[in-house]
């Protein structure tokens, strides 16, 4: 049985420095930027519009649809070249790729099953955000409270303050 070709220990280190290095950099993101202003949306939609859409609306659109497509994106961005070389060659991993651990080349049918496979994967989240868009108009609507003059004049006014240092 043939196997696909690995990467070199050398290489291997790089690949996985590179991968901490970018998931450091998204964690931290996240922490210090994304977490935080989704955690003031979700608290009072309300007060928040973006685009035309009030904030509650925005976070039902940011989580059935805007996170699938960027998971689709991403997967496709990454994988996608993959999983069509090995449609094309009936082989997988396909030729000019390598692996990280021993890996058994699968040929023939059980290749294209694998790149198909792989194909599916790229797409579920694809599947995901139209079924997402088109729950849209079943998701309930939030009330703004009475007191929200006062809360987001608050939340306004520290935004005011922030951007203008």
């Amino acid at each position: 049985m043939d196997y696909a070709p690995e990467y070199t220990k050398r290489e291997k280190i790089k690949l996985i420095i590179l991968f901490v290095g970018l998931g450091a950099v998204l964690i931290a993101a996240g922490e210090l930027w994304l977490f935080p202003s989704i955690t003031r949306l979700a608290e009072q939609p309300h007060c928040y519009s973006l685009f035309g859409l009030n904030g509650a609306d925005y976070l039902w659109h940011l989580l059935l649809i805007g996170m699938p497509i960027s998971i689709f994106l991403i997967l496709a961005i990454t994988m996608l070249p993959m999983a069509i070389k090995g449609l094309i060659q009936a082989q997988f991993p396909p030729k000019g790729y390598k692996v990280f651990k021993p890996t058994p080349i699968r040929k023939g049918m059980r290749g294209q099953f694998m790149a198909g496979l792989l194909m599916f994967v790229i797409a579920s989240p694809l599947l995901i955000a139209i079924y997402g868009a088109n729950q849209l108009d079943k998701m309930p609507e939030i009330e703004a409270p009475q007191d929200s003059i006062e809360l987001c004049s608050h939340i306004h006014t520290q935004n005011q303050t922030s951007t203008n240092h």
